[in-house]
């Protein structure tokens, strides 16, 4: 099966049992395979505890070049239902007792009521529970979470050998733990130069400059599915992969980029893949990749859940092609958003210039996001609040226009342009700003249409690690559709 053309299905899995002649000698899985990209094993370790096979878990590695395991964090139907198949493929005579370890614990003293605190392991969101219901996947058996002794603070499943889940505090239930690894999906480069691109995950192509890659070019994907909080909309900025204690490579979600409620990560590495110039297109079919999502570009996907034609044209219900570096230092909004409102405070941006399904512009590979829309938070929205529903995409799109004036400054400081040309591009942007905040949007529109023109004229100079010819095509054609599908309409 080609890995690229994988569904968020399950997917069909090649397990492979791996005969013991003796488990406390042999540190070797009982049952394997792969689902979605990542590698699952299964451990056989009898009685052993959470705190004990998490440990083992991390010091797993899997893979020529070697990936970091965790204990198996499950967000999705599918990849419960693979797990399940994998935990019950393992010989009896290994695996002695069917319940086995995975990332969940309670981080809560919830006696008398069990089921609050419950999260998975690597920031990976809230489980939720039969006393706290969130939108969250979750598979808890009968009465599963009950903390039965004021014991139960981790996630076991295949207790008895049923599926679901349950939260044990009794080793001799215990026979193993489930590993996972978030093992790199190889990408053929020389397919994503192609018209049509390349597929990353399940409901997302890229297509990359032709220029970009060479014989030796490889690309590598990763995906990672979470689930946002609604409490967290319009109010805090979500930290994820930041569990490694390196701030190098933390995604920092702002509060205004919500997922809707779930979204994924698609992390793309690349070796000897060179954009300096252009742009890497990116186009986001949620419908596909998250099916059962509130929203895709259009608007809200299931029309029996429409509140009203105002629910519908709302334009926090779009879903969005959004982007970070891996570096949060290296994105202007990690110093500038905070400065502007703490709503914008974070690091990874919305790129969308256009929909039907999302479609977009980013300048370099890294983290790029899928299901994540515009939410303010209560009080935002078009239906009852609609002069705050204004005044927010006004703003937004006012920072938007400063940090594409901060990327003209930087190509200036970084010599990619001469003084001369960083006049000539600046000029537009600083009075696109001025008439933005008359109101006088069409205006500003037009003015942000002049940069684009004239910035698309410019002979960049080649910075490394840079790629400001990209930046200025991508930042501006989003500022376009801002204007044209949240601001100008509704003003």
């Amino acid at each position: 099966m080609n890995m690229r053309s994988i569904s968020r299905c399950l997917v069909a899995a090649m397990i492979s049992l791996l005969p013991l002649s003796a488990i406390a000698t042999t540190p070797s899985p009982v049952a394997s395979g792969d689902f979605d990209g990542r590698h699952y094993e299964v451990y056989a370790a009898p009685g052993i505890s959470w705190n004990t096979a998490n440990t083992k878990a991390n010091l797993a590695t899997f893979g020529d070049v070697p990936v970091q395991g965790h204990l198996a964090t499950i967000t999705s139907a599918a990849e419960d239902l693979f797990v399940e198949t994998l935990r019950s493929s393992a010989d009896p005579d290994y695996l002695v007792a069917s319940e086995v370890w995975v990332g969940g614990l309670t981080q809560s003293n919830c006696t008398p009521i069990p089921g609050c605190g419950w999260m998975w392991i690597n920031d990976e969101g809230p489980i939720s529970t039969g006393t706290v219901p969130l939108s969250s996947y979750s598979n808890w058996l009968n009465g599963e979470p009950n903390n039965l002794g004021a014991v139960e603070f981790h996630l076991g499943i295949g207790l008895g050998g049923q599926f679901g889940w349950n939260d044990e505090g009794n080793l001799n239930n215990i026979g193993g733990y489930v590993v996972e690894y978030d093992a790199a999906i190889p990408v053929d480069p020389a397919e994503c130069t192609s018209s049509d691109g390349c597929m990353t995950t399940s409901g997302q192509m890229v297509t990359v400059p032709a220029g970009a890659v060479a014989g030796d070019s490889a690309i590598g994907i990763r995906t990672y599915e979470f689930t946002d909080d609604p409490a967290r909309c319009g109010m805090e900025p979500l930290v994820l992969f930041n569990t490694d204690g390196d701030p190098n490579n933390d995604l920092i979600i702002p509060p205004y980029l919500c997922g809707s409620p779930k979204f994924l990560i698609v992390e793309v590495k690349t070796s000897n893949v060179n954009i300096d110039v252009g742009t890497v297109g990116v186009e986001n079919e949620v419908t596909t990749a998250l099916p059962n999502n509130l929203y895709e570009c259009a608007g809200p996907i299931d029309p029996d859940m429409l509140l009203s034609i105002a629910d519908t044209l709302d334009p926090q219900h779009r879903d969005k092609v959004t982007y970070q570096r891996t570096n949060p230092a290296d994105m202007l909004e990690n110093d500038i958003g905070a400065t502007i409102d703490p709503v914008f405070a974070g690091a990874m941006t919305d790129l969308t210039d256009s929909c039907g399904s999302s479609r977009g512009k980013v300048m370099q590979f890294s983290y790029l996001g899928i299901g994540l829309s515009i939410n303010f938070g209560s009080g935002y929205d078009l239906e009852n609040h609609p002069d705050a529903n204004r005044e927010r995409f006004a703003a937004l799109t006012r920072y938007k226009l400063v940090v594409l004036e901060a990327s003209v400054d930087k190509a200036r400081d970084a010599g990619s342009i001469n003084r001369f040309v960083h006049r000539i591009l600046r000029a537009p942007i600083r009075v696109a700003i001025r008439y933005h905040d008359y109101k006088r949007y069409n205006v500003a529109l037009a003015l942000v249409r002049v940069f684009h023109y004239l910035s698309g004229k410019i002979n960049y100079g080649v910075v490394p690690n840079e790629n400001f010819d990209g930046e200025h095509d991508a930042r501006a054609s989003n500022i376009e559709f801002t204007y044209t599908d949240s601001v100008i309409p509704f003003n």
